[in-house]
């Protein structure tokens, strides 16, 4: 709690600063009714940075993520689901209107850095996710290397790229709540989150397997769901901007995603039973009911994903 809020306190300020002097330099704090003019003068690449900064301490992005992973395995399950799919979308939306929208000379200037934090989240975040052992942590790591190819395709400042972003900030949103749910869901049956001590509770459990898999598919990126449709057009705008190492390290980073997806439902799901886990009773209607939207949601994004995109 105390490192959320050291971090989140900081990044909140740091846009209040930058949001006083918006105003008091421009005249008004009106920045979406602005009519697409471009902030001008020598004000504007401080008013940029401290936009920045704040909306990559909440998107977050490495090295400003180290309040990520803990509040995301210590938050009961419905608050985590709500700080990952809806708190962590605040820095992004920011970057799209106000960066793209107001300051797009200083998106344009320092896209290399930014993506380069971006590549970093990417494999950062696939690689830890890799190695935990904790499933809550894993999906955790797991939302800052989706964060970071979001990031990329908002520095790329493509159009097509953009679209994308949109898509996969709603996908994100979706497949990391149901990830969390469902994952408060086998904690409060089994009182533990470790892999080691988990395993084979499909074969009893086939709702609480089949929300948990949909969900997993979709965070791996496979075809046919939400995260497949934003990665893919993600990547190709952000290729066709001319940043072709960026588009290679998110390719590197979807496969390590498919790596840690598979192993986190495997060792959960599939398996041996484990000799000294409960059997617990399986997905509940009302579970289900939380659950399900999130799901239908995330096959009819992937299906057809159009109205976003446009």
């Amino acid at each position: 709690a105390w490192r959320y809020f050291i971090y989140n306190f900081a990044g909140g300020l740091t846009l209040l600063l930058a949001t006083a002097a918006f105003g008091i330099i421009y005249g008004s704090t009106d920045v979406i009714g602005r009519g697409g003019a471009p902030l001008v003068g020598a004000w504007a690449p401080w008013i940029y940075a401290g936009f920045a900064f704040a909306f990559l301490v909440k998107t977050p992005i490495w090295p400003l993520h180290t309040w990520m992973p803990p509040t995301y395995a210590g938050l009961p399950p419905p608050m985590v689901s709500v700080v990952s799919a809806v708190q962590s979308k605040a820095g992004l939306y920011g970057f799209l209107v106000i960066g793209i929208a107001v300051l797009p000379a200083y998106v344009h200037q320092y896209a290399v850095p930014l993506m380069v934090l971006g590549a970093v989240s990417l494999v950062y975040g696939a690689v830890i996710a890799l190695v935990q052992t904790d499933a809550k942590r894993i999906v955790a790591y797991s939302s800052l290397s989706h964060l970071g190819l979001i990031v990329i395709a908002i520095a790329s400042a493509n159009p097509l790229a953009l679209r994308g972003a949109l898509v996969y900030i709603v996908a994100h949103g979706l497949f990391s709540a149901a990830l969390f749910l469902v994952l408060g869901y086998v904690e409060e049956r089994e009182e533990t989150r470790s892999l080691q001590r988990l395993g084979g509770l499909g074969w009893k459990n086939p709702r609480l397997a089949g929300a948990l898999c949909i969900a997993a598919l979709a965070a791996l990126g496979l075809p046919g769901l939400a995260g497949f449709a934003g990665e893919l057009v993600i990547l190709i705008g952000v290729y066709q901007a001319g940043y072709t190492w960026p588009a290679v390290v998110a390719l590197v980073a979807i496969i390590i995603a498919s790596a840690y997806m598979i192993r986190l439902y495997q060792d959960i799901m599939n398996g041996p039973e484990v000799a000294d886990v409960p059997v617990r009773p399986d997905l509940s209607w009302l579970e289900g009911l939380a659950v399900a939207p999130l799901l239908l949601a995330l096959v009819i994004v992937g299906v057809y994903p159009a109205p976003l995109l446009k």
